[in-house]
């Protein structure tokens, strides 16, 4: 005979608990429990596990779903990261003289977006004040001196060589393909078919005259690269005194604002060298008037290398960061190198 099973009411699964029991308005009141009921020796290794500080060491969670295992090596991390001081900012920056291996900058909490942002107005002024500079009296003047300066050498060689080649009775003349000599009879060239008709001992003295003309021409036209590169090189010298002018006091106002810090200040000698190598790139190219804000500047290739890509910032922070990780890939885990294409060519720097 079968057994009837007995009803239950509804009062006989109620336990109730009398509001004077309890010392809170709601569970938010309360504090968060110190240990995770019934997972004691999971809660110990976990914190055993969170007490070796060293690289290699990591903690595997493993059950059955629902059990847990996040919550409990959530509330150990965070535990242990509130005890523990805010992470630095990291910031990538170009490298100037290897752009492939772009420098690493480890800087206090929020400094990073500082730099990020104070870089960015000093290159708008840069981009502003060395049009300026460059189009000044001062250095049209100095500028126009080094022309005149390199033009000077060729020009007295060829005035004392055209003198010389007088008195020997031999004309110099300039011509589109070049300078040529050619014999004179009172104050007249000499035609082929005149030249022709003169004694053997006369041609013999034109022919070596002419001769040691254009060897004395040869040595002129040999010394003009000299003469031009020195001339780049003043000129070169020029923009670099002149560009050094211009952002001087911009850049001593970062020395005092970063000086506490090596590593930036590293990399604001690196900019100040790269600005006054290439301080032309910061002039119009189609001769316009610089923008009044360096909006027309701000876009252009040239002045990516000036960025300050921030990575981490922990500007906000409080303490260590807890950093989750749903998909730990090889790129979500370690980064990847972006590219972006030019002129059909697929290419790299320190912001990507």
């Amino acid at each position: 005979m079968t057994e009837r099973v007995k009803e239950l009411r509804p009062k006989a699964l109620y336990r109730a608990c009398k509001d004077e029991d309890f010392t809170f308005t709601t569970t938010a009141d309360l504090e968060e429990p110190g240990e995770i009921p019934g997972q004691e020796r999971a809660a110990e290794a976990v914190r055993f596990g969170l007490g070796i500080d060293h690289d290699g060491y990591n903690i595997f969670a493993f059950g059955p779903s629902g059990s847990g295992k996040h919550s409990l090596a959530e509330h150990f991390v965070r535990e242990r990261a509130a005890a523990r001081p805010v992470a630095p900012d990291l910031c990538y920056v170009n490298n100037f003289a290897e752009p492939n291996k772009p420098s690493l900058l480890s800087l206090p909490p929020g400094l990073g977006s500082n730099l990020r942002n104070d870089l960015k107005e000093f290159i708008e002024e840069v981009a502003t004040a060395l049009p300026v500079v460059f189009e000044s009296d001062e250095y049209q003047a100095r500028l126009q001196a080094i022309k005149q300066s390199v033009k000077a050498g060729p020009e007295q060689g060829f005035s004392e060589l055209q003198a010389k080649a007088k008195k020997k009775g031999i004309a110099m003349l300039h011509t589109p393909v070049g300078v040529v000599f050619a014999p004179m009879k009172d104050g007249d060239i000499v035609t082929p078919d005149q030249l022709a008709k003169l004694s053997a001992e006369e041609q013999k003295r034109v022919n070596a005259a002419i001769e040691e003309l254009e060897q004395e021409l040869a040595s002129i036209l040999r010394q003009m690269p000299r003469w031009e590169r020195e001339a780049r090189n003043k000129i070169r010298d020029l923009n670099r005194e002149m560009t050094a002018f211009a952002i001087g006091n911009l850049l001593d106002e970062f020395r005092r604002k970063y000086s506490p810090y090596p590593a930036a200040i590293s990399y604001l000698e690196a900019v100040q060298k790269d600005i006054t190598d290439n301080a032309r790139q910061f002039i119009p190219s189609d001769g316009s008037q610089p923008p009044a804000s360096a909006e027309g500047f701000r876009g252009a290739p040239f002045a990516r290398r000036y960025q300050v890509n921030v990575i981490a910032d922990h500007g906000g922070d409080r303490h260590a960061p807890v950093v989750f990780e749903d998909h730990p890939s090889y790129d979500n885990l370690l980064g990847r190198v972006e590219h972006i294409s030019e002129m059909g060519t697929l290419v790299t720097d320190f912001n990507l």
